[in-house]
């Protein structure tokens, strides 16, 4: 899946996720879970769907929502 995407061997190697490829992991989770249409907005209800989907709960959501509002205003800019 995310290795034949890439091009790369990940099963032989999976610390390149880690050490590599972590952008282009967490590009095609959101991909192949059509989560980009839910992030179509950055409020607290979008943030709040989008974790969920992702972790399956809340844990830690408040600092989530602060982290997903500052990297939006510093790509923003």
């Amino acid at each position: 899946m995310l290795g034949d995407f890439l091009g790369v061997d990940l099963i032989a190697n999976p610390d390149l996720v880690a050490e590599k490829y972590f952008f282009e992991s967490a590009v095609f989770y959101f991909r192949s879970n059509n989560l980009f249409e839910m992030a179509s907005s950055v409020d607290d209800a979008a943030i709040k769907k989008v974790r969920k989907a992702v972790n399956g709960g809340y844990n830690g959501l408040d600092e989530v929502k602060f982290l997903v509002k500052k990297y939006y205003q510093i790509l923003k800019n």
